[in-house]
């Protein structure tokens, strides 16, 4: 260990100074670093991982194969389900389940261990004699400050990192330096991630939409219960809902989705009944698409349709929609038409939901008035900034007679207004809000675009970047350039990657995978393509079905996931995927209006936005240290990428990558 190179030559002076009457100050490094060795070896002491934590020291140095390295924060973690692991030495080691070791076979889990694993310890490898489940404890962790994020405990070699024990670091450490009670929010993008963090800290208050609670008086999620009980007038009584929502609004720690918050923060500022100044953002490269998608308002046929609108009506209301040209166009429409229709719309379904006391009819009015409510909000922002506003006409195929499912040969006419950029809107509703802010991300990649892209001041901002521990022979990218995705080349070269897909599939025949195809089309020509027995193991989640596609995957044992927009906020971790093909590199469309204007006023975004995406991808299958997946790309323009763009690639990713030739 160079512990010159670790700490610095003036840290190790001042802390030999406490011990010796020497003066350091004539020893090369090299002399230094003997002596430092000695010294830490001299003084050295075990103790028991409770009175670590309790420590008030700071300067503390933990051993591990790598010599002693810099601890950074302690973390509590309550009431978490806990193993003890058995060595047949004698060595033991308790721990959370998902606490992690080093054996022959990489990082395993405490609860995964069994006596096949070989655990690395300062003495060599050890077999291990057993695994047991022991009561559910409190346990507690530290920040290893090294590459390779591993210490001894026990002589036994583990490890903790990851972005979410980072976010409970950050956590203790406010608490310690700034204000012991401090309250923190946390923002996730996913439910899977939200549950992950609920899992694995107990101490979180999260709280979901109403719709994924169940009602104990009827038959229905709490968002239809509440409107029946009201409308009954028969009080709920314990709701799931309510208890959850008190604890969210009462904890120290509160986690929930970016849709739930931004819902509470902009359409209803007055419901949100939380004090934290301090808020930490997981995934933080989506929340301004998240943002965007929140403000975006679309009109069509099929819109007002699913709103309990009739065809006729909706046909009606809409026949001036052919002559809209303009987002102010939109806006006069929606302020001079659409809200008061909408309104009294929402009047008779009332109506028709108190006479009925149907959890359909009630849900349906629920509905309308969230709609209305996006709506008026859309009035609002627009006349402050009209220029950040684009104006789209989308033929969508999506949809048939009944609104819901596309007809054989229709299509549908579908306006869409959103904002171009939202880090106003950010700044406004979420970070003024708060006095300190953490955001995380795997794919920040440029500080300055990212802090450009979200309204944030880079001079009252610090970066931190930290490279993934995850082994690059566990994760390698084949780069396979069978010819260019462009629009102009796409179809020769898909007839190109077929067999090659054929093969990949072939080499992975018996284990779980998923096919990035950037939109639907290729989705389709895959499924019209490959070979009766390939499209046998084919999944194709939409936007409807994704979360039912997801649990047919995992039940089933070979099947291979093929979709555009399962790029980010999935966890295919360990066999729910050993392989992954991008067949098209995912550039933003240059048909919407809000990317031309993106790339007018910020270049740069272009390439950030195309790596971003690339790269969460790629993110999807590898989870941990101990999980595995093969990448390919097959888009040749995966090479005009590295070259315009290889600026923004992380080095783990760089690593990675192994061109075949073909």
């Amino acid at each position: 260990m160079n512990y010159i190179e670790e700490l610095s030559r003036i840290k190790i002076l001042d802390d030999l100074s406490n011990y010796y009457d020497i003066d350091f100050s004539n020893y090369t490094d090299d002399e230094l670093n003997i002596f430092f060795s000695e010294h830490i070896n001299k003084y050295k002491q075990e103790i028991k991982m409770v009175d670590f934590y309790n420590l008030s020291d700071k300067n503390i140095l933990i051993e591990s194969l790598d010599g002693f390295v810099k601890v950074g924060e302690k973390i509590k973690k309550e009431n978490l389900e806990c193993y003890t692991l058995t060595l047949v030495d004698g060595r033991k080691l308790s721990g959370a389940f998902n606490h992690l070791v080093e054996t022959d076979k990489g990082w395993v889990k405490l609860e995964d261990l069994s006596s096949s694993h070989f655990v690395l310890t300062i003495d060599g490898f050890i077999k291990v004699k057993n695994t047991r489940k022991i009561k559910t404890q409190d346990v507690y962790d530290l920040e290893c400050l090294h590459v390779n994020h591993r210490y001894l405990s026990n002589g036994i070699s583990n490890h903790n990192t990851g972005k979410s024990i980072f976010a409970v670091m950050f956590m203790d450490w406010y608490r310690n330096n700034y204000d012991p009670g401090a309250s923190f929010d946390v923002l996730t993008n996913s439910k899977l991630l939200q549950e992950q963090y609920t899992r694995e800290f107990s101490f979180m208050d999260s709280l979901w939409g109403k719709d994924n609670y169940m009602c104990r008086n009827f038959d229905c999620t709490c968002s239809v219960g509440k409107e029946m009980a009201a409308a009954m007038k028969r009080p709920c009584g314990e709701c799931p809902y309510d208890i959850a929502k008190s604890n969210f609004f009462n904890g120290a720690v509160s986690l929930t989705n970016f849709h739930l918050f931004l819902t509470y923060r902009v359409l209803n500022p007055n419901g949100w009944k939380r004090s934290a100044r301090v808020l930490i953002v997981d995934e933080a490269h989506s929340f301004d698409d998240v943002a965007s998608d929140f403000f975006a308002t679309k009109l069509s046929r099929a819109v007002l349709m699913r709103l309990g609108v009739t065809r006729d009506e909706a046909v009606r209301v809409l026949e001036p929609m052919t002559s809209i040209t303009d987002a102010d166009q939109y806006r006069t429409f929606v302020e001079e038409t659409l809200i008061s229709f909408m309104s009294s719309h929402l009047s008779r379904m009332n109506a028709v939901a108190k006479a009925s006391n149907s959890a359909k009819d009630i849900e349906l009015c629920h509905t309308i008035s969230q709609a209305i409510g996006k709506w008026e909000r859309f009035l609002t922002e627009f006349e402050s900034d009209k220029g950040n506003w684009t104006f789209e006409v989308n033929e969508v195929r999506d949809f048939s007679k009944d609104g819901r499912k596309r007809a054989q040969g229709e299509t549908e006419t579908e306006l869409e207004v959103q904002p171009v950029w939202v880090a106003k809107y950010l700044e406004k509703y979420v970070w003024s809000k708060y006095d300190h802010i953490i955001l995380m991300s795997g794919t920040i990649l440029n500080r300055t675009l990212f802090a450009d892209i979200n309204g944030i001041k880079a001079d009252t901002s610090t970066y931190i970047s930290i490279q993934s521990p995850f082994p690059a022979k566990n994760r390698p990218i084949y780069y396979i350039p069978l010819g260019k995705m462009s629009y102009a080349k796409k179809h020769s070269t898909f007839l190109n990657q077929v067999p090659y897909l054929q093969k990949i599939m072939d080499k992975h025949a018996g284990v779980k995978g998923i096919i990035h195809t950037a939109n639907y089309e290729l989705a389709k020509w895959i499924d019209e393509r490959l070979d009766t027995k390939y499209k046998r193991r084919l999944l194709m989640p939409n936007a409807s079905n994704k979360m039912e596609i997801l649990d047919m995957h995992t039940a089933e044992s070979n099947t291979v996931l093929v979709s555009p927009s399962m790029t980010t906020g999935i966890d295919l971790k360990d066999d729910l995927s050993r392989f992954q093909v991008i067949m098209k590199v995912p550039y933003p469309s240059l048909g919407s209006q809000k990317i031309k204007k993106r790339m007018d006023s910020m270049p740069a975004w272009y390439g950030w936005m195309t790596m971003t995406t690339l790269i969460q991808s790629y993110g999807r299958s590898v989870r941990s240290m101990t999980d595995s997946a093969d990448t390919y790309i097959m888009d040749e323009c995966f090479g005009d990428v590295m070259q315009k763009t290889g600026y923004l690639m992380p080095k783990y990713f760089q690593e990675a990558i192994i061109k075949v030739n073909v």
